[in-house]
C-alpha cells in the first residue's frame, strides 16, 4: 500500500521538464546500488535517487549508494529516503541517515509535505506540486 501510495503520488505531479524513473540505476557507471525511483528534472544540478523505505535494508541501501556515489563513481546525487513513518527502521539507522543523507522525509500524515521535500531538492517549490 504504501509504495503504491507514493508510486499514484508521484505520477500525479506534473511539472515541466521533469522525468521520473522506476528501478533503475542513477548512472551506467553506478549500476550497484539501484533506488526505486530517479528523479530529474531539466536544469536542475543533480538528480534524485529516491528509496521508499519500510525497513532497515532499504536505508542501508541509501546510504551505501550516497557513499558509493560521492567517493568512488563520483556522480553528484541527492539520496533521499522516504519512511513510512517515523518508527520505520531502528532508531540507530534512523539517525545515521538523517546525518549522511541529503533528506528523510516522513509520509505517513505529512505526505503533502513528504512530497514537496523529495522535490525541493530538485529545486521545485512547493506551491509547484499543488
Amino acid at each position: 500500500m504504501f509504495l503504491e501510495d507514493v508510486d499514484n503520488a508521484l505520477n500525479a505531479v506534473s511539472i515541466d521538464g521533469l522525468t521520473i524513473s522506476h528501478n533503475t540505476p542513477i548512472s551506467p557507471s553506478l549500476t550497484d546500488v539501484v533506488p526505486d525511483y530517479v528523479i530529474r528534472k531539466t536544469g536542475a544540478q543533480k538528480p534524485v535517487a529516491l528509496f521508499v523505505v519500510s525497513q532497515n535494508d532499504k536505508l542501508w541501501q541509501a546510504m551505501h549508494l550516497k557513499v558509493i556515489a560521492d567517493y568512488e563513481a563520483q556522480i553528484p546525487v541527492s539520496v533521499v529516503a522516504l519512511l513510512q513513518s517515523d518508527r520505520t527502521g531502528s532508531a540507530n539507522l534512523r539517525a545515521k541517515a538523517d546525518n549522511r543523507l541529503d533528506a528523510v522525509p516522513k509520509w505517513e500524515g505529512d505526505e503533502t509535505a513528504a512530497l514537496g521535500r523529495i522535490f525541493r531538492e530538485l529545486g521545485v517549490p512547493p506551491s509547484a506540486l499543488h
